[in-house]
């Protein structure tokens, strides 16, 4: 089952502070819904461990997640795949941080991937849709906690 989307979100802190909280383990668990555990296996691969449901399947994942771009330009490509009691899943992502206004920062995403497995009985739109949340929920998450930095842009996120 083909899984795609796209959005985007602006978040009050400079494009490094950004950068760093999205590879910041302790803080993508307290963002990403349902992370029991994220943790850094090497300079850009990662393991999750995600807990969430869709129509009505709740399951327990892992994620593994490999990220390129992390040379400052600001455009990341993580390559991930998940395997947990309902089937599997792959996808590809791109984010593209954009700080036009210093001290603010525009966050893109885009993803595409594929689900199989017990979850492909929970329909492509529902989905879709809960895929979509998911990745809405995190960066609207990380938008919210950017907004606790003080005017300076000093401080953790």
């Amino acid at each position: 089952q083909p899984l795609v989307g796209a959005g985007s979100v602006v978040v009050v802190a400079p494009a490094a502070l950004v950068l760093a909280a999205l590879l910041d383990t302790e803080l993508l668990q307290s963002l990403i819904p349902g992370a029991e555990q994220v943790e850094r296996l090497g300079h850009n691969h990662f393991r999750a461990v995600l807990s969430f449901g869709v129509g009505g399947m709740r399951t327990r994942n892992t994620v593994e997640l490999q990220v390129a771009g992390l040379d400052g330009t600001g455009a990341l490509t993580l390559r991930g795949q998940a395997d947990g009691t309902f089937g599997a899943g792959a996808a590809t992502g791109q984010v593209v941080l954009t700080e036009r206004i210093p001290g603010r920062t525009s966050i893109a995403w885009s993803y595409d991937g594929t689900v199989t497995g017990r979850w492909v009985r929970a329909g492509g739109p529902l989905l879709r849709f809960a895929a979509g949340m998911f990745v809405n929920r995190f960066f609207r998450a990380l938008a919210g906690r950017a907004r606790l930095l003080d005017g300076s842009g000093a401080g953790p996120v």
